[in-house]
């Protein structure tokens, strides 16, 4: 779809062409669903009652995987479980965000786990390759999470 855009508009400029690809709704339907089957549904964002929370892990599921952000979900309400006198069975890190995962996410404070999954998420950053270049915007992200 996007080859046959460009084809359409040769010699425009990148950002003219941002502009005209933004204006397709075919394009933005499409790229729309993937992201909602790949990093949304995956994690069953759906599910969770507060939306900043959601949006979090949303964020999380695109850029570090979605694997990653369903194991943060599950680490982040053992740790507040840990931490508070919350009497909850601690989750097991099975990377699936089933019944128990949600309802524990759902029950527990959503300001102590959006601190946890964001102190995980920071520690993985400081450990990835390429942090040094990039480590200052991939933290920044962590900013509309607090």
């Amino acid at each position: 779809m996007i080859d046959k855009i460009k084809a359409d508009y040769p010699g425009i400029t990148a950002h003219e062409m941002n502009i005209v690809l933004g204006g397709n709704a075919g394009l933005q339907a499409d790229i729309k669903s993937f992201y909602k089957a790949g990093y949304w549904d995956t994690v069953k964002l759906d599910q969770v009652k507060d939306q900043q929370l959601a949006n979090n892990l949303f964020d999380c599921s695109v850029n570090q995987g979605s694997e990653i952000a369903c194991k943060f979900m599950q680490q982040a309400c053992n740790a507040v479980i840990d931490s508070s006198a919350v009497k909850l069975p601690k989750l097991a890190v099975d990377l699936n965000p089933g019944v128990k995962t949600l309802s524990s996410l759902n029950s527990l404070p959503p300001a102590k786990i959006m601190n946890a999954i964001n102190t995980l998420r920071s520690e993985r950053y400081h450990q990835s390759n390429g942090f040094a270049e990039w480590g200052h915007v991939w933290l920044n992200r962590l900013t509309n999470y607090v």
